[in-house]
């Protein structure tokens, strides 16, 4: 719901139902590509929602703009607890600003930059995805291929 207003009022309508949905699947099938899986809550997770946020950003006339109040949304519209958001959030700025950034890396360099980037401790994940944890880490512990 929360999506729908952002798409509706975004002055690049670049955010339509086939773009957000391409972004995702591009999004999915890479993090399945670096990390075998597209989990919740941890390395994966962290990647998906970069990398997907840095499509958007790219794919809209406003960018960064754009791309950061449809994540905001997106967190809006999803019951989660409150450091799943804020990691979700966190590591959708991380992956604008790497995007915004980089303008002329191709989708597959844009990928392994933020690779390098989440294997350096620079994004959040939860201490255990396993558990109701909602203690926050950052992801030096991921190894992304």
């Amino acid at each position: 719901q929360a999506e729908d207003g952002i798409r509706d009022r975004s002055p690049s309508r670049g955010l339509g139902d086939v773009y957000k949905r391409q972004a995702i699947e591009k999004a999915t099938i890479m993090t399945i590509y670096k990390w075998g899986q597209s989990s919740v809550k941890d390395c994966s997770d962290a990647f998906r929602h970069a990398y997907w946020m840095a499509l958007i950003s790219r794919g809209t006339v406003c960018g960064g703009t754009v791309a950061r109040a449809f994540g905001v949304a997106h967190e809006c519209d999803l019951p989660a607890g409150a450091n799943d958001k804020n990691m979700d959030l966190f590591n959708n700025d991380l992956g604008i600003s790497i995007a915004e950034n980089n303008p002329g890396l191709s989708e597959a360099e844009l990928a392994n930059l933020l690779c390098n980037y989440i294997n350096s401790g620079d994004f959040k994940i939860m201490a255990d995805p396993h558990l109701p944890s909602e203690h926050l880490i950052f992801s030096t512990g991921c190894i992304c291929k």
